[in-house]
This record gives structure tokens, sequence and C-alpha cells, in this order.
């Protein structure tokens, strides 16, 4: 399955942007997952994410995440 929305990846403190597509975005979807913020403060040290919906300039949807410590 190739379908799907992409995924962006930007890692704010080393101002790196990654852009993930078809199976390559659901591959690193399944390796930042556990790792998107929920409520739970993760122990010091780890990369969290916040998740957001953006679209591009076609109106299209993808997936940002946003790296922070």
């Amino acid at each position: 399955m190739t379908e799907g929305a992409p995924l962006v990846l930007f890692y704010w403190g080393g101002s790196q942007l990654d852009w993930f597509d078809g199976v390559d975005a659901q591959e690193q979807w399944q390796t930042v997952r556990p790792h998107v913020i929920t409520e739970q403060p993760r122990r010091k040290g780890q990369i969290e994410w916040t998740a957001g919906r953006w679209e591009d300039e076609e109106g299209r949807p993808l997936l940002l995440l946003t790296g922070h410590c």
C-alpha cells in the first residue's frame, strides 16, 4: 500500500526538514509514532514529536511532526 498522506519531519534543534512519501512515509511513521507526545512527558533527553495536519499548495493533506527535546 503506497497511498496516504506524506509525512514531514521537522527537527527544530537542527533546522532539518525531511519529506517522506508512500512506503517510506509508512515506515518512518512506525519509527516515530511511539514518540509522538500524548499527555505524559518523556524522560529527559528523548526527542518528542508534536503532530499537526497541514496541506500542501494544492490542498492535499500531509502530516507534519515537529521534533524537540
